[in-house]
């Protein structure tokens, strides 16, 4: 029985230096639940089916790295 399901985003980047955090949230702590609902609303207002092109794609992930960060 899983106690986490582990979330991976794959995207390729041309050559350029990427910050990268790590951080971790106590399980079933009230940061976590925040955190999933805020990942979770994100994740349902994103349409796939529009991305075609580098600008939109950039948009969704600053989108997603802000919510990452503010929660």
């Amino acid at each position: 029985m899983l106690d986490y399901i582990p979330l991976t985003i794959v995207i390729s980047l041309v050559e350029e230096h990427i910050n990268i955090q790590k951080q971790t949230i106590i399980k079933d702590s009230d940061k976590e639940w925040k955190f999933i609902k805020n990942l979770y609303k994100f994740l349902r207002k994103i349409d796939t089916s529009d991305i075609v092109n580098f600008l939109y794609l950039n948009r969704i992930v600053n989108n997603f790295v802000s919510v990452v960060e503010n929660t």
